[in-house]
């Protein structure tokens, strides 16, 4: 499912001192705050596959920021609240990573697999993890069942990342 992780070549662009457009604005635990009563975390119906993406703005960068994944019609300020398989999830790893080479550090919200919480974390340079310190609950993305799929799905960025149809 996807484009393989070798097909990324966001390496080959030069950098970019423009920020990366993920946040409505502030730290992202706080954007959940202003999810409107209306499209709380209420799932609507069966696994729906779609395309997503978050544009930049930049052709090089949003062709190879689109990914494979689920949805069951939920929306959070708008934008699509995509669940994705681990083996997906781990190619937004990878974006992120190349994201992360192309923007400042501090525009980029990292995304790493955790074998020991069998979850994808998130980090944001305004909020780092302390070493030592727990991580907190809000940065831990465990899976969901897919039900009817027969996978686990992870709702990377759902709720906190400006994801669209792609």
């Amino acid at each position: 499912m996807g484009t393989p992780l070798s097909a990324m070549t966001l390496d080959d662009l030069p950098p970019n001192d423009a920020t990366w457009n993920v946040f409505v604005s502030g730290h992202p635990a706080a954007q959940r705050g202003s999810v409107l009563a209306s499209e709380e975390r209420e799932l609507m119906g069966e696994w729906m596959p779609f395309k997503v993406t978050i544009h930049q703005g930049d052709e090089a960068v949003d062709s190879v920021g689109v990914f494979d994944a689920y949805t069951r019609g939920d929306r959070w300020n708008g934008f699509v609240t995509p669940y994705f398989t681990q083996e997906e999830g781990q190619r937004v790893v990878a974006w992120t990573d190349a994201m992360l080479r192309r923007y400042p550090p501090d525009a980029v919200e990292t995304l790493r697999w955790d074998d020991d919480l069998s979850a994808f974390v998130m980090e944001s340079a305004d909020y780092p993890h302390e070493p030592g310190e727990p991580i907190p609950n809000d940065d831990i993305i465990p899976a969901v069942s897919g039900g009817e799929l027969g996978v686990d799905l992870y709702p990377v960025g759902a709720y906190r990342w400006k994801w669209q149809e792609g």
